[in-house]
């Protein structure tokens, strides 16, 4: 199964590539995430999705057929100011993919969004305190690639997913993560898709 690697990425890198655990941050490490109400009118009248989407989640771009991949990134956290940033990408979430210059997308406006639909957004608390609708549902897989062999040394980079089996985008495939019935804390499913723009095999 292939996995997501970045150019010039050095190979001892790649030893815990499976090394996929639950994420389970401490009560203070609160988290945005980032909910996503798409239309098919400019006004925002006619509902076409709704998803909570991870703040920097790279995924698969299933609305547009220009693009392979879509990244939203929140650039203000003020309550009544909030702004996210938009970018779509010709492959995964790379700078050198990157299709266009992104775009600041306002939340609780109607915005332009990817294919053609528009879109109103928010924010959401994802906290082991929080409780109620604003909050966000979403539980996330950390993947760490360590400087040394056997998961050993320093951990060079993090890359976090969201596990309710959501399409991901990867170098040149997609991926999906979930989490199996009777989740016993040991093991996380992942499915991958070499050469595929989605998640369907």
């Amino acid at each position: 199964m292939s996995h997501p690697r970045r150019p010039g990425l050095p190979a001892v890198m790649l030893a815990c590539a499976l090394a996929l655990q639950l994420e389970s941050p401490p009560v203070n490490a609160d988290t945005m995430d980032i909910n996503a109400v798409l239309y098919k009118d400019a006004n925002c009248f006619e509902r076409a999705d709704e998803m909570v989407l991870l703040d920097q989640g790279c995924y698969a771009n299933r609305y547009a057929n220009l693009t392979k991949a879509f990244q939203l990134k929140i650039v203000v956290f003020e309550t009544g100011i909030q702004k996210i940033d938009l970018r779509e990408y010709l492959n995964d979430c790379y700078p050198a993919y990157l299709f266009r210059p992104a775009r600041t997308i306002h939340c609780g406006r109607c915005e332009s969004f990817v294919g053609g639909f528009f879109v109103q957004t928010s924010l959401r608390l994802r906290s082991s305190t929080c409780e109620g609708y604003s909050c966000s549902p979403l539980n996330t897989a950390v993947q760490s690639f360590y400087s040394m062999e056997n998961c050993e040394g320093l951990v060079m980079e993090n890359y976090y997913y969201p596990l309710q089996g959501e399409c991901m985008r990867y170098n040149n495939g997609s991926q999906a993560f979930s989490l199996p019935p009777g989740y016993s804390g040991k093991k996380i499913s992942q499915g991958g898709f070499s050469g595929k723009d989605g998640c369907n095999g």
